[in-house]
C-alpha cells in the first residue's frame, strides 16, 4: 500500500477551499495556492477545532468518495441530501476534490481528482476525472476524462507499449468514477492502487448500541462504520487462528480493569466476545461502552491487515481519562511501526493533541464568510519559535497556546 501525502476539497459543504499536507491546486483549478502548506501529512493526522468547523465534513469527503466508487454518484449524493445540501452555499464551480497519494516503492507520486458538476437539465455528474503521475507539479496523466466527453484518453508512459488499443476507451457513465470501470493493466499500477485506497475507506463512527448485537449477515471485512465493525472485525480475524487468540493476550493490558478476553461460538456458530472483569467472563452486552468502544478502536490498529485509510470521528467520546491515555498509547506504537494504513483522527479532546507532535496537528476554524480553514498547529509562531530555540514543548502544548482557538 501507500499513503495520502495530501488532500484538498472545493465546494463540499463549508470546505468551499481547504486542503492539507502537500497540495497542488492546479489540479483542482483554484488559482490561489498561498493558502496551502506543502507538507506530506504522517501515518496520523488529528483534525481539531470548534463545533461547526467542518471536522466531520473533512472526514466525509473520505466516505462521499468511497460511496461514490462503491455505489455510484446518484446514491452517495442522495445519502447526504442531494447536489444542493452538499454544494457549498452561495459558491460557484464544480465540487471538487483531489489526493495527492504516494505507493510504496513508487518513485513519482500520483494524483487523484474529481469535479462534480451539473449538467444542461440540471443533474449532477462527474464532470472530471484525472489520475496522472506526478513529477513537481508537473501532470502526466493516465488517464483523463473531461467536459463529460465520450472517451477516456490513456496516455501510456512506458514506451514499448503498443497503445494503439489503449489510447481511448469508449466511457458513456458519468454517474460513476472510471477508475471502477476499468480493468487492471500492468501498464497503470497507479491505477489499483488509487482504486485500493477509496475501496477500502473505513470511517468509524463507533455505536455502541449497535455493536452490541451481532449481525449474522455482515459480509465486509471492515464492517459498518455505525459499529458492527468490532464483530464483522472479529468474525475476519478469526481466520487467523492461533495468532488471533495471541492478539487478543497482548493487547489485554491495554484495557482497565480487564484480564482476558476471549472468543466463544453461540448455537448458531457466530462469535461471541467475553472480557473477564475479577473472576467473571462477561460477554460484550455487559460489559460498558467505554470498554467496546476501546476495544474497536485498539483491533482496527492492531489488525494484520488493515483497511488502508481509518477515519475516527471525536474518538475520545465515551472513554474516561484513562482510557484516553491507553488508546494514545496504542496510536503511539502504532505510529512507531511499520504500517500499511493511515489514520485520521478527528477530536475535541486537549489530552489527545498534546499527546501527539504539533506537525500532524491541523487546526480548522470558520472564518467571516462561514467557511473553513485549515493551519498546520506548527506553523504558529510561538510553537515555531519554541522548536527553533531547541526547547522541548510542554506536555500541554496545545491547551496552552490553542486554546483560544477553542
Amino acid at each position: 500500500m501507500g499513503k495520502i501525502e495530501g488532500i484538498w476539497v472545493r465546494n463540499y459543504g463549508v470546505l468551499r477551499q481547504v486542503g492539507i499536507g502537500s497540495c497542488f491546486l492546479q489540479f483542482a483549478y483554484v488559482n490561489d495556492d498561498t493558502i496551502f502548506t506543502p507538507f506530506q501529512l504522517s501515518s496520523t493526522t488529528v483534525i481539531t477545532g470548534t463545533n461547526g468547523s467542518g471536522k466531520s465534513t473533512f472526514l466525509d469527503v473520505f466516505a462521499f468518495l468511497a460511496d461514490t466508487y462503491r455505489y455510484g454518484l446518484d446514491k452517495a449524493l442522495f445519502k447526504r441530501g442531494g447536489y444542493d445540501i452538499v454544494h457549498t452555499l452561495g459558491s460557484e464551480g464544480p465540487i471538487s476534490i483531489g489526493i495527492n497519494y504516494r505507493q510504496d516503492n513508487e518513485q513519482l507520486p500520483v494524483t487523484y481528482t474529481i469535479s462534480i458538476g451539473r449538467d444542461i437539465h440540471g443533474r449532477a455528474f462527474i464532470e472530471t476525472e484525472m489520475l496522472a503521475y506526478r513529477e513537481g507539479t508537473t501532470p502526466f496523466p493516465v488517464l483523463y476524462l473531461q467536459n463529460g466527453k465520450n472517451t477516456i484518453r490513456y496516455i501510456v508512459p512506458d514506451e514499448g507499449i503498443d497503445d494503439a488499443a489503449l489510447n481511448r476507451i469508449e466511457f458513456t457513465d458519468y454517474l460513476h468514477l472510471g477508475i471502477a470501470q476499468l480493468p487492471e493493466h500492468p501498464a497503470y499500477p497507479a491505477l489499483k492502487s488509487i482504486r485500493q485506497l477509496i475501496e477500502g475507506i473505513h470511517q468509524n463512527n463507533f455505536s455502541t448500541d449497535i455493536a452490541r448485537g451481532l449481525s449474522a449477515s455482515a459480509t465486509t471485512k471492515f464492517a459498518n462504520p455505525r459499529g458492527y465493525s468490532l464483530f464483522t472485525l472479529i468474525k475476519y480475524m478469526e481466520q487467523y487462528g492461533d495468532n488471533f487468540a495471541v492478539l487478543l493476550d497482548r493487547i489485554v493490558p491495554i484495557f482497565p480493569q480487564i484480564s482476558g478476553v476471549r472468543v466463544q461460538k453461540d448455537t448458531d456458530g457466530n462469535p461471541m466476545l467475553f472480557f473477564r472483569i475479577s473472576e467473571n467472563w462477561l460477554p460484550a452486552t455487559r460489559v460498558s461502552d467505554g470498554i467496546l468502544r476501546l476495544f474497536n478502536y485498539v483491533l482496527l490498529l492492531e489488525e494484520t491487515f488493515p483497511a488502508p485509510l481509518i477515519c475516527i470521528e471525536e474518538a475520545e467520546n465515551g472513554l474516561d481519562l484513562v482510557a484516553c491515555w491507553r488508546l494514545l498509547d496504542a496510536i503511539t506504537k502504532y505510529n512507531n511501526r511499520d504500517k500499511t494504513s493511515q489514520l485520521f483522527i478527528t477530536t475535541h479532546h486537549n489530552g489527545f493533541v498534546d499527546a501527539v507532535k504539533p506537525e500532524t496537528v491541523w487546526v480548522f476554524e470558520q472564518n467571516d464568510t462561514g467557511n473553513t480553514s485549515a493551519n498546520r498547529a506548527c506553523d504558529d509562531l510561538i510553537i515555531q519559535n519554541i522548536l527553533e530555540q531547541g526547547q522541548t514543548l510542554p506536555q500541554d502544548w496545545f491547551s496552552r497556546y490553542f486554546e483560544t482557538k477553542m
